[in-house]
Formats: C-alpha cells, sequence, structure tokens
C-alpha cells in the first residue's frame, strides 16, 4: 500500500509541477467552452424542450467527464501505441470508436440528469411543502366506448 501512495503522490506532484497557469487557465476555459455547446446541445437539439428543464447541470457534468475521458484515453493511447508499434494504428482506431460511444453515452447520461433536476424542481416550485394537490377523477359517463363495425 505504501509504493502504491508513494506513486500517486509523485504522479500528482509531476503533473501540478508540469503545468503552468496558462495551461490552467486553457483548460478551464476549455471546459466552460465545452459546457456553453452541451448546454445550447441540451436546450436546441430535442424536439420538445420543456420550459423550465436546466441543461447547466447535465452540460457541467458532460464536459468534465468528456475532459477526463479524453485526457485518460490519450494517455492509454501514448503508452499502448508506441510500446507496440506494430498495431498502433489498430489502437488508435479501437480508442477513436471508444472515445466516441463513451462520449455518447456521457450525452445520454447528462440529458437524464437534466430530466431528472427539472422534474425535481418542477415538483418543488409548484407543491413545496409535499402536499398532493387534490385532483378530482372525470365522471363515469366520459368513459365511452366508441364501437365501429368492421363487416359494414
Amino acid at each position: 500500500h505504501f509504493t502504491m501512495r508513494l506513486h500517486v503522490h509523485t504522479a500528482t506532484v509531476w503533473v501540478l509541477s508540469t503545468l503552468t497557469l496558462c495551461q490552467l487557465l486553457v483548460g478551464a476555459l476549455a471546459l466552460m467552452l465545452m459546457t456553453l455547446i452541451f448546454s445550447g446541445l441540451y436546450r436546441w437539439v430535442p424536439h420538445r424542450w420543456r420550459p423550465g428543464t436546466p441543461c447547466l447541470p447535465g452540460a457541467a457534468l458532460v464536459a468534465l467527464s468528456w475532459g477526463g475521458v479524453s485526457l485518460g484515453l490519450w494517455g492509454m493511447y501514448q503508452r499502448l501505441a508506441f510500446t507496440t508499434q506494430g498495431y498502433s494504428l489498430m489502437i488508435g482506431g479501437l480508442l477513436v470508436l471508444l472515445w466516441l460511444y463513451l462520449g455518447a453515452f456521457l450525452l445520454l447520461v447528462g440529458a437524464q440528469l437534466n430530466a431528472t433536476v427539472g422534474k425535481r424542481l418542477q415538483r418543488l416550485t409548484l407543491n413545496p411543502y409535499g402536499n398532493a394537490p387534490q385532483v378530482t377523477p372525470p365522471p363515469f359517463a366520459s368513459f365511452t366506448i366508441q364501437r365501429r363495425d368492421r363487416y359494414r
């Protein structure tokens, strides 16, 4: 356990020492731009958008997750492609397909998060105390069966 902690700590110190302030600002700007793009995607791409459904929670989650997946797959490519030079093109193709698949999955997860947060917010704004509003059922006469003759 001690060697694993030492290795992780050494890697963290190395990453933080190699990143400059400019690189951190560029990374933060890229995450904000991705969040803006994904929130626009969640707002204007669906056929029907319910007013009051937030776009920002899912967009922020997808931007952070997509950035993490991209960095992880890039590190995997750098490690695998140069150790096995004969298969680097195949490894690159497979990792691009995996990146697209995980990106699409993350977009769906973000959309589900937006829908869940929107329903929760709607429930809280319409009924803040948790009491269900009394709804009167429709009269029985409104349930009529309309029959059609098939053989006419």
